[in-house]
């Protein structure tokens, strides 16, 4: 007998928005989780959507200039701890303290730094 499983053990991400631009307009100024309480026919179903959103979503995918906006550097940020993996993509957004604030607020804090390629002139 093999020890290959009989089915894949696979993960589904759903990217809706790395950059946090999937909200009520266009722009950094515009948040998501702000707007929608002022949005007739939407407010009267949130106290519903959050508390399945947390028990659905097990990894949460995130770019550091949304977190950032969302002032995870600041010193009194509170991230509410929950049960879920948090992945970071950052290339210059999230400071020491945001990282640490991150990394109190969830199950695991996988971060990735991407540093912009060099061009070299020949």
């Amino acid at each position: 007998m093999s020890n290959i499983p009989e089915k894949p053990i696979t993960k589904l991400f759903l990217l809706i928005s790395v950059d946090g631009k999937i909200s009520t307009g266009f722009g950094i100024d515009r948040s998501f989780d702000q707007d929608l309480p002022k949005l007739d026919g939407i407010k009267e179903g949130l106290q519903q959507y959050y508390p399945l959103q947390a028990q659905l979503q097990k990894v949460i995918f995130n770019s550091g200039k949304m977190l950032a906006k969302m002032g995870a550097n600041q010193f009194n940020f509170n991230l509410n701890k929950t049960n879920t993996d948090l992945v970071v993509i950052d290339n210059s957004h999230l400071t020491i303290q945001g990282i640490k604030n991150l990394s109190r607020g969830c199950k695991r804090l996988f971060f990735e730094l991407v540093i912009p390629s060099i061009q070299c002139i020949n």
